[in-house]
This record gives C-alpha cells, structure tokens and sequence, in this order.
C-alpha cells in the first residue's frame, strides 16, 4: 500500500508539472518570465550587444591578427555552431570562390543569431513546448510580429541556444 501511494503521489507530482509547463506554454507573447526564455534573453542581448558578431562566429572572416571578444561556445551547442558555420562556408563558396574578400560581403549579410540586420533592446517571447530539459520560444520585437523560433537545451546546468528557424531567413540546426 505504501509503494502504492508513493506510485500515486509521484504522478501528482508528475502531472503538477506537466501542468505548470503547459500552463506557460502558448501564452501570448511576453517580457521573458521562466527560466529558458530568460536564458534565450540573455543569449539574444549579449549577441545583439555584440558589434562583431559575423566576426566572433566565424574567426575573424579572413581577418588577420582578429581576437574574439564574445566566446559562443559557452552560449550555442556545437552543433549549431556548426550549422552557422556551414551555412556561411556554403555562401562564401557560392559568392566569393571559397574565399573571403577585403572590402567584399562574403557570408551571410545579417546577425544569424537575432535573425536580424538590427538588433533590439526588448524582446518578448512565447513558449510553444517545453521540457525538463528543452525549450523551444518563439521570439519578437514588441508590436511585432513573430521573429523567430529558437530551440533551447539544458546542457550542464544552464541552457544553451541549439537551434534557430529565422522567420525570413535561414534556419540552423532545427530537424
């Protein structure tokens, strides 16, 4: 009996936060309020914050002696590192014959993690599914329609960016 109403407690528990996960989930969009949303926040202002961004993503862009001042690799999983990075290897190829160019666009001509040629300094957000340890949050400027849909995943604690669908462009890393 006692198995049992752990069994029955431990449903309770369960369904109390399937509950809580749905009940953030599809909500209007919104200044960021559970935790991933305030993760892909941070994720978003620190690389709409980054004036080099094309150039910390992707080693400088044929720049010699380039430092990187922003390290993804603590904000992005590999595998959408790599996504990114095929995707402007792929462009460079097609435009630039494989090379980057001085005084040439070669690569992709916006921010890919923003999903923008700007950047903003509000965002507002709606969850559309989310896990213990995944989230996925479409994203907008406020009185804007959706910009983006971004996958999250708890990596080590703390949530890492995993995929990004921009609205008007490309998408990364999202099957």
């Amino acid at each position: 009996m006692k198995l049992q109403s752990c069994a029955v407690l431990g449903c309770a528990v369960l369904a109390g936060s399937l509950l809580a996960a749905g009940s953030r989930a599809n909500q209007p969009l919104h200044a960021p309020n559970s935790p991933a949303e305030h993760a892909l926040d941070a994720i978003l202002k620190t690389a709409g914050d980054d004036d080099d961004q094309l150039d910390n993503l992707f080693d400088g862009r044929g720049k010699p002696d380039f430092k990187k001042t922003v390290d993804y690799t603590t904000l992005l999983t590999k595998a959408l590192l790599s996504a990114i990075a095929d995707r402007e290897k792929a462009i460079v190829r097609q435009e630039c014959g494989g090379h980057y160019m001085k005084d040439e666009t070669c690569g992709l001509d916006y921010l890919p993690i923003n999903c923008a040629q700007d950047t903003n300094d509000s965002y507002v957000y709606e969850t559309v599914k989310e896990t213990d340890s995944t989230a996925e949050i479409r994203y907008a400027w406020p009185n804007q329609k959706s910009d983006a849909t971004y996958r999250l995943v708890l990596s080590e604690g703390h949530w890492k960016l995993d995929g990004i669908a921009c609205v008007e462009a490309d998408s990364f890393n999202m099957k």
